[in-house]
């Protein structure tokens, strides 16, 4: 089943972002720390409370199994850009118990759902070049390069 957030999934949320936090270590550890401090009761009451953002869970056997948390921006437009709506996805995580049994595919879908009712175009996400699990994923539901980000060390 899958529904907002509450409160009462604190445990269950942390547990899910801490798992998330270790497979990101892994994949970019100049980039992501590993912390078991992922999330605050004030920060989830802050998401909570936002109509901008989107928390969603799936619950299987009254356990939180996976999370999917978004927000909504409107840029207006400028002289050099057109303006447009669009939900961005922060961030979709199946503990990896769960996986393969089509838990994304709800979440991205309550997610789409969520973002079309906020007047999203689209949806946007960053995924880590070498997650070719996550990337397949996405470009198995409908997701397209856009833009790519690079990086060069200055020291050295």
């Amino acid at each position: 089943m899958i529904r907002i957030a509450k409160r009462t999934d604190y445990a269950e949320l942390v547990s899910l972002f801490i798992e998330e936090n270790i497979h990101n270590h892994k994949i970019a550890p100049d980039r992501v720390a590993q912390t078991s401090d992922v999330l605050s009761l004030k920060e989830l009451d802050e998401i909570l409370s936002d109509p901008s953002s989107y928390l969603g869970v799936c619950e299987y056997e009254g356990k939180v199994v996976g999370l999917v948390l978004g927000t909504f921006h409107l840029k207006r437009p400028n002289r050099w850009n057109p303006g447009r709506n669009f939900a961005y996805l922060e961030e979709l995580i199946v503990t990896e118990s769960m996986r393969g049994k089509s838990i994304a595919f709800g979440l991205v879908s309550a997610f789409k759902v969520w973002a079309k009712a906020q007047g999203a175009s689209c949806i946007d996400l960053n995924v880590w070049h070498s997650n070719e699990v996550a990337i397949a994923f996405y470009r198995q539901v409908g997701f397209t390069d856009k833009q790519r980000l690079m990086s060069l060390p200055v020291d050295g």
